[in-house]
C-alpha cells in the first residue's frame, strides 16, 4: 500500500509521491487524483503557506499560539476562519461574515462526524491534515488512522493490527479484538 525511505517516511502510496525536509516536515505531494502541492513552513514548524510545484501560493495560513485561526485562498482573496476544540480539532470553519462553511464533531480516535461541509479544509483532527489518497493523518513522525492504530509502515502487518493493540502485531498469540477485549474471549 505505500513505500517507505531509509528515515521511515512515507514517499509513495495511490499514485502519490511525497518529499520531506529533514526535520521530516513534508515539503511536497505530487501525483494522479491530488493537487500538486508544495508546503512552506515557518520558524517553529508551523504551515504557512501551500503552493503548486512552481510556487505560486495557492493557500496561507494564519497561526496564533500554536493554533491555526484563519486560512487566505490566494485565487479569491477570501478568508475562513478556523475555531479549534481543546485538542486543534478544526470545530467550526466560518467565512468572513460568520457563515459556517464546515462543521464537524470528531470521535475519539479522530473519526469525523460532519455537520456542514462546505469548505475543502484537509485539516482536521488535532489540526493534522488527513491525505485523501490514504485516509490517515499526518503526525510527521507516523501517520495514524481514525479507527485508533498508528502507523509507521502501511504493510501486511498493519492488517493485524486491531485498535485494541495498536503497536503490537501479536507474533506469537492472536490479536485481541475489540469484542474478545471487552467480553473477555
Amino acid at each position: 500500500m505505500g513505500r517507505y525511505d531509509a528515515e521511515n517516511r512515507l514517499v509513495a502510496a495511490g499514485g502519490v509521491t511525497y518529499a520531506y525536509l529533514a526535520d521530516g516536515n513534508r515539503v511536497r505531494k505530487a501525483g494522479s487524483g491530488v493537487v500538486d502541492t508544495a508546503y512552506w513552513y515557518g520558524p517553529n514548524g508551523e504551515l504557512l503557506a501551500e503552493s503548486d510545484l512552481s510556487s505560486n501560493i495557492r493557500e496561507e495560513y494564519v497561526f496564533f499560539n500554536g493554533r491555526r485561526v484563519a486560512r487566505r485562498t490566494a485565487a479569491t482573496g477570501a478568508v475562513v476562519y478556523y475555531f479549534s476544540d481543546h485538542l486543534g480539532s478544526a470545530s467550526v470553519i466560518t467565512n468572513a461574515a460568520g457563515t459556517i462553511k464546515d462543521e464537524s464533531d470528531y470521535y475519539p480516535f479522530g473519526r469525523e462526524r460532519i455537520i456542514v461541509n462546505s469548505d475543502p479544509n484537509l485539516y482536521k483532527f488535532t489540526g493534522k491534515e488527513r491525505d485523501v489518497e490514504t485516509g490517515l493523518y499526518n503526525f510527521g513522525a507516523r501517520y495514524y488512522h481514525e479507527n485508533g492504530w498508528f502507523s509507521r509502515r502501511m504493510s501486511s502487518r498493519a492488517a493485524r493490527w486491531t485498535p485494541s493493540a495498536p503497536t503490537t502485531p501479536c507474533p506469537t498469540r492472536p490479536c485481541p479484538t475489540p469484542t474478545s477485549a471487552i467480553h473477555g474471549r
